[in-house]
């Protein structure tokens, strides 16, 4: 091999780096999917038939050149993608103007997370998963509650305390969206 065709591939491929590395001194990326796959490890397959952890985690993976690498150990979700955009574009607005999601690097996070399907939603705390009817045709429907490995709950009182501490608050919020 000719040294001098090595050396000339290596400058350009080092040029080229340094191209893509520039615009990353002023780019933000934001890398994530828009659902998990389950295949029957809690008798259901694929994507929108419940709200088990294989449906609904997904990484998130958020590049900030302004902001110092680290993980975010908190529940995350889709709804903060925009504030947390927006807040590194400079905006200074509440985020609950347009979203029900806040920054990701804001320490003060909601300790619960609410998932949606069509005609469902999916409160979750920090003990439960909670599964409630969003439209009038299913409203009569048995709410399903599990833990967070997905196994049914049938401690009422337990139940009972997240939905009084959780559920009228996360209503409330929804209500400005849903008309």
């Amino acid at each position: 091999m000719n040294l001098h065709a090595l050396s000339r591939d290596a400058a350009v491929s080092y040029e080229t780096a340094r191209r893509y590395l520039d615009v990353l001194e002023d780019t933000l990326i934001v890398v994530t999917a828009d659902h998990g796959e389950e295949f029957w490890e809690h008798g259901y397959f694929g994507h929108n038939s419940a709200y088990t952890a294989q449906q609904v985690k997904v990484p998130l993976v958020y590049f900030d050149p302004d902001q110092a690498p680290r993980e975010i150990a908190a529940t995350t979700s889709h709804l903060d993608i925009p504030a947390t955009i927006l807040s590194a574009l400079g905006d200074r607005n509440d985020p609950a103007l347009y979203s029900l999601g806040k920054n990701v690097l804001d320490p003060s996070r909601p300790s619960f997370l609410v998932l949606s399907g069509w005609d469902d939603c999916c409160l979750v705390t920090g003990r439960l998963k909670i599964r409630f009817s969003t439209e009038s045709y299913n409203v009569l429907s048995r709410d399903s509650v599990t833990d967070l490995n997905d196994d049914p709950v049938d401690d009422a009182a337990l139940v009972r305390a997240e939905k009084d501490r959780y559920l009228v608050p996360v209503l409330e919020a929804m209500s400005r969206f849903l008309k």
